[in-house]
Parts: structure tokens; C-alpha cells; sequence
């Protein structure tokens, strides 16, 4: 005999909320330039203004928060914009909320999963980069010809003289929040794609190591972004320096594939993220 369906969890709004719902409003802010690196917004703050946007139409706390995704369509300008939320809501009230943020026309698309408590947590086997404290790293001096968002935080980067880093192939970084941030999720969201691309990175790694000669990479846009939250609701301040790693894991016809982390100074994950990023420079191939 099969097993019962499980029992709906109740969730905000429960009572009169449809299967779909679509909410459109516009926003009461702008896109903040303080968060642009090199033409256009951060991934990190798109998607902690999709978190936000979502749990405004849902009434849902973003402690239930546990992925979202981000779509760039264009470049977008520091101004008013748009933002239109659907709502799926699923028999167990895990619910699925996409926001369209619009200036005009669309110019990128997110989606948030969001789902209930379902018991204790536990440790799993990721074990965060064999880096000392961040009081041990000296801060780097932000200059006024860096990306807006680096304004925001200061830096404390790991890697040595000689370019090794403490995790083959990836940039680490203490990075801590210099001004109001928001709490939870969403202030911890602000750290993706904060600090220089991983291929800038690459270039000044491989220069430490073997002195070759240090050029500037070409410009590159973000496409898209994957974020999974996996921390305690308890790990995720703002209040603390938190490690930053980024990895380039390989460029495919002029599209450069990264991953990201962030743990906690107690050496909690905070966040895993896959980014994906488009050569500028160089026109696309228009194949027959």
C-alpha cells in the first residue's frame, strides 16, 4: 500500500493564496551604481534584490531562502526599475518565486526556491580553504579606479608572494562588509562577485609565480548565476569577515565558467555559487 501524501506545511499567507500569483510593482528605489562591477550590477545584488522583491509578494521569511538563480537579458543602468513576481506554490507550500526586473524592457530574470525547516542540520564533507585568520592578512587600499562594489567592503587577500594559493587554482579572500548591510541571506548574497574575476585573478597569480608579464584580461559580462545557501540561519551575519573563494574552471568560446564560496569565520558554508561570464571584446562567430 503506497504512503500517504505528506501533510501540507503551512506557510505565510496560506489561507488565500492561489496556486499562481503574480504580483508587479515598482520598486521604491533605484539601482544603486555603489554596486556596479565594471558595466553593470553584481550578481550578488541582483539576487539580494530578487530575495527581497520575492519575500515582499509572498510574505516568506528569507531564512527559507535555499537557492536562487539570475538571468542577465542586458546591461542595465543605475535607475528606477521594475519588478514582476510569480508565485508557484507547491502541495507542500515549498514555493517558487520568479522576478522580472525591468527598465522598459527586461534586462534579467531570477528565481528563488524557497522551503520550510525539515529537521537538525549536520556538518557535510566540504571543509573550508587551510587559511589563517583574516587579522593575519593586511588589508588591501581600495583605489578610486576599482569596480563601485569594491567600495563596499575592505579586502584581505591570502595569496603570497609567490602566488600559491591554499586551495589549488582558487583566489581567497577575507572580505567584511564596511558599511550597513542587509541581515541574513540576503547581506550574505552581496558577497557574489564582489571582488576582481577569477581570470583577472588567474593573470596575477601566474605573474607571482613566475613573473610573466602582467596584462589586463579582456572585459567580461555576467550571464548568469547559481546560488545554493546551505548554512544555519544562526551563520549567516554580516557582522564578520568572511572567506571568499573563487575559481575560473574553464573558457569556452569567449564564455568563462566560475564557481564561488563563502564560509564563515567559524568555517561554516555560507554559500556555493556557479557564475557565468561573456567575453566583450571580441564579436560573436556566426556559424552557417
Amino acid at each position: 500500500m503506497s504512503s500517504p501524501p505528506p501533510a501540507p506545511i503551512p506557510g505565510p499567507r496560506d489561507a488565500d493564496r492561489e496556486a499562481n500569483v503574480v504580483d508587479e510593482h515598482d520598486s521604491p528605489a533605484v539601482l544603486d551604481y555603489g554596486w556596479w562591477a565594471s558595466n553593470g550590477p553584481t550578481g550578488g545584488y541582483l539576487t539580494s534584490l530578487a530575495i527581497d522583491v520575492a519575500c515582499g509578494a509572498t510574505g516568506i521569511s528569507s531564512s527559507w531562502a535555499r537557492s536562487v538563480d539570475l538571468h542577465v537579458i542586458r546591461l542595465a543602468a543605475a535607475g528606477p526599475y521594475r519588478t514582476t513576481v510569480s508565485v508557484v506554490a507547491g502541495p507542500t507550500r515549498i514555493n517558487l518565486a520568479t522576478v522580472t526586473f525591468a527598465q522598459g524592457e527586461p534586462f534579467a530574470i531570477s528565481t528563488v526556491y524557497f522551503g520550510p525547516s525539515r529537521g537538525a542540520s549536520g556538518a557535510g564533507d566540504a571543509k573550508p580553504p587551510a587559511v589563517l585568520p583574516p587579522e593575519v592578512y593586511a588589508e588591501m587600499t581600495v583605489g578610486v579606479r576599482s569596480p563601485p562594489v569594491m567600495q563596499q567592503f575592505s579586502y584581505r587577500p591570502t595569496t603570497p608572494a609567490d602566488g600559491q594559493s591554499a586551495k589549488d587554482g582558487w583566489d581567497l579572500v577575507w572580505v567584511r562588509a564596511l558599511g550597513p548591510t542587509p541581515p541574513g541571506r540576503v547581506g550574505i548574497l552581496r558577497l557574489v562577485d564582489c571582488w576582481y574575476p577569477p581570470n583577472h585573478m588567474r593573470v596575477v597569480r601566474k605573474h607571482l609565480a613566475g613573473g610573466a608579464q602582467l596584462t589586463e584580461p579582456p572585459a567580461v559580462n555576467l550571464l548568469a548565476a547559481s546560488v545554493h545557501l546551505p548554512g544555519a540561519e544562526d551563520a549567516y551575519t554580516t557582522d564578520e569577515p568572511i572567506l571568499v573563494a573563487n575559481r575560473l574552471d574553464t573558457i569556452t568560446e569567449g564564455h568563462y565558467y566560475e564557481r564561488a564560496e563563502a564560509w564563515s569565520l567559524s568555517g561554516q558554508p555560507l554559500l556555493t555559487a556557479t557564475l557565468l561570464r561573456r567575453n566583450e571584446q571580441t564579436p560573436p562567430i556566426v556559424r552557417p
